[in-house]
């Protein structure tokens, strides 16, 4: 009975460990007040190919041309080992950090549902459930907290450019630097 019980532990410690580790979590980060988790889909839609599936990459990209009536948004979500308490989803721009022709750039971030699908696209991107926040993007060092939410297993953010600016704003996004969920603080 004790054998069975101790090979039950094993197991579920891990089946957590891989989780959080798939997950983009270390376990170094467990013993910190803070969980810091990178996006597991980052995906650009454009509206001038509605129906283009891009592939996800590390590259966040927002573009606006208002007078051509181009716009590019970019879709994120996040894995969370976390389903109680509070989140909150921040940029982080360290001082030095390539940042693509952004000058002062005003994002918008909308929490959106249901959970992203790789496959999305303009035409079936999912709707917002509410905006988030703002952010305003400069191309120097920067921390900013986007806006709070309850932790849930997957959440996911449409960001796009405020309407009417014409804009375009990229960076590679990494596991301590660009758009994070934090948890656990």
């Amino acid at each position: 009975m004790l054998r069975t019980v101790l090979y039950l532990i094993l197991l579920c410690i891990r089946s957590c460990l891989f989780a959080l580790t798939r997950n983009n979590v270390t376990a170094s980060e467990l013993s910190n007040d803070c969980t810091t988790v990178s996006p597991s889909l980052m995906i650009p839609i454009f509206s001038s190919a509605p129906r283009m599936i891009a592939q996800s990459s590390t590259t966040f990209l927002v573009e606006q041309e208002p007078i051509d009536g181009y716009f590019c948004d970019c879709l994120i979500s996040f894995v969370t080992p976390a389903t109680l308490g509070s989140c909150q989803l921040e940029l982080i721009i360290p001082q030095g950090y390539q940042i693509g022709a952004c000058g002062a750039t005003q994002m918008y971030v909308w929490q959106v549902n249901p959970m992203l699908d790789p496959t999305s696209c303009w035409n079936d991107a999912p709707g917002a459930d509410g905006l988030l926040g703002t952010v305003l993007l400069k191309s120097n060092s920067t921390t900013e907290v986007v806006g709070s939410f309850v932790c849930q297993s997957s959440v996911s953010f449409r960001v796009g450019i405020r309407a009417g600016d014409a804009a375009s704003c990229s960076f590679e996004q990494t596991s301590s630097e660009g758009f994070v969920v934090r948890y656990g603080c």
